[in-house]
């Protein structure tokens, strides 16, 4: 029987595979994801984060909404098959730019980044909730 032990004792970083094709989102997701509590590894195409989940042990993936070559839900599915018990987040990403935001409008730029800050959050206590195992799936 393991034992029990709280979020403050985890000795261990969380360790998080991102997948998201789209640079500037997965660059996101890694930002949203920094610090010492996990350890992210992020990769550009579903084909590769098949490939590191093959070599490599993750306590939750991250996925963005956004892959090449591939649809979300066939990756899902190839994920489920060969490791049923591992922990995927959809995260769509919303980028509400828009022209103001582009030409340099305070007021859109505040907005962006309060939009971008509350994303950051429910992101992390997303991963804090499967990293416990409350969450399997989310549909995005």
């Amino acid at each position: 029987m393991d034992p029990i032990v709280n979020d403050q004792e985890r000795l261990e970083p969380v360790s998080i595979l991102v997948v998201e094709a789209d640079p500037l989102r997965r660059r996101w997701i890694e930002h949203a994801l920094s610090g010492g509590r996990y350890h992210v590894m992020t990769v550009g195409s579903a084909k590769q984060g098949l490939q590191y989940l093959k070599r490599n042990r993750f306590d939750v993936v991250v996925m963005g909404g956004h892959l090449r070559a591939i649809r979300v839900t066939e990756w899902l599915s190839e994920t489920r098959r060969l490791y049923p018990d591992l922990p995927v987040i959809v995260n769509h990403v919303k980028w509400l730019v828009r022209r103001e935001y582009l030409e340099g409008s305070p007021g859109g730029f505040q907005s962006l980044v309060r939009s971008l800050q509350s994303q950051d959050a429910a992101l992390r206590e997303r991963v804090e909730e499967a990293s416990r195992g409350r969450e399997v799936q989310s549909p995005g």
